[in-house]
């Protein structure tokens, strides 16, 4: 019965959201051309920080590579965090690589059976934040001309994803006991599986693609609503962040530390078509995203006071 009442307000949610935004794409329809394809043109600047990882992360988990690196360096990782040792993989290819790759490393490993259902999605929470590349260029160099200010939020990042990662972690109480991973057939590595793994990510950008457009349109639209309320126009960047990160970055003109703060909720947040991307690549596999949720709330009240107190230290304000 619980469950029956959950699925009904998970359809009523989902009627009321397509039915308020199908009234604000028909109320703005002279200019949802227009917001479109400025979404397009970000999601150009976007293919290239994901789809290579896509590629590259498939062949990575195809090759046996994954089990190989955690039965010789996993096992602490797995004892601090009660992982399966091929989680040290899914972070390190999360880190470097960024969202969502991370995401859709851990629900690749719950599909193979090396992961439980619970353990792909603690794993998601933490390996899946914004990558090295964009914060450097993006955020450090473009934004500040300093790209140690990239490097700096980069790195408190990674400190809190690894923090979330220990206090999320279950059972609360024993130590980790590691477990046999599921055994599954393992094909001879062709260049079979690397043309599947080009189709496969492709497909793959092209639905991460659809978010970026698709939130990038509804929130010129829900700005054009809200733009003649007091105020609206100096917090932009954060309305447009909410929704799509890279479009929040892109229209971010505050400097100094009010401009780092603006940068770092932007980034830490990351927005709603990065979490329905990630998501994506979990609920597909039946894997809840409420961890990586939870996650991407929490570490802007992290990264923020002490990128303040780092960006003082350094003279980045100066």
């Amino acid at each position: 019965m619980m469950r029956e009442e959950r699925m009904a307000r998970s359809q009523l949610f989902l009627f009321v959201f397509s039915l308020l935004f199908f009234l604000l794409f028909l109320g703005g329809v002279d200019k949802v051309g227009a917001y479109v394809f400025s979404g397009l043109e970000t999601f150009l600047h976007v293919i290239p920080s994901v789809f290579p990882y896509l590629v590259l992360s498939s062949l990575v988990l195809a090759s046996g590579g994954a089990q190989a690196l955690g039965a010789a360096a996993g096992a602490p990782f797995a004892r601090l965090f009660r992982l399966p040792p091929e989680a040290l993989v899914v972070f390190l290819v999360g880190l470097l690589s960024g969202f969502p790759v991370g995401a859709k490393c851990a629900a690749e490993m719950y599909k193979k059976g090396v992961f439980s259902k619970d353990e792909a999605e603690r794993a998601a929470a933490f390996c899946c934040f914004c990558a090295p590349p964009f914060l450097v260029i993006n955020v450090g160099r473009g934004l500040f001309n300093h790209p140690a200010v990239g490097w700096m939020i980069f790195a408190l990042q990674t400190v809190f994803s690894l923090i979330f990662g220990f206090f999320y972690r279950r059972p609360r109480k024993g130590a980790y006991m590691p477990r046999a991973a599921a055994r599954e057939e393992q094909s001879a590595v062709s260049l079979s599986v690397v043309v599947r793994s080009l189709g496969e990510a492709a497909l793959q950008t092209l639905r991460i693609g659809g978010a970026v457009v698709f939130f990038s349109a509804a929130a010129g639209l829900l700005f054009d609503l809200a733009a003649q309320l007091p105020g609206v126009q100096t917090y932009k960047c954060l309305f447009f962040g909410f929704f799509e990160m890279s479009s929040g970055i892109s229209l971010l003109e505050a400097s100094g530390e009010r401009g780092l703060c603006f940068a770092v909720l932007i980034v830490c947040f990351s927005g709603l078509s990065v979490f329905m991307q990630s998501a994506s690549f979990l609920t597909d596999e039946g894997v809840s995203p409420r961890g990586y949720l939870l996650a991407h709330l929490l570490c802007p009240c992290f990264v923020l006071p002490f990128s303040l107190l780092l960006g003082r230290v350094f003279g980045f304000f100066s």
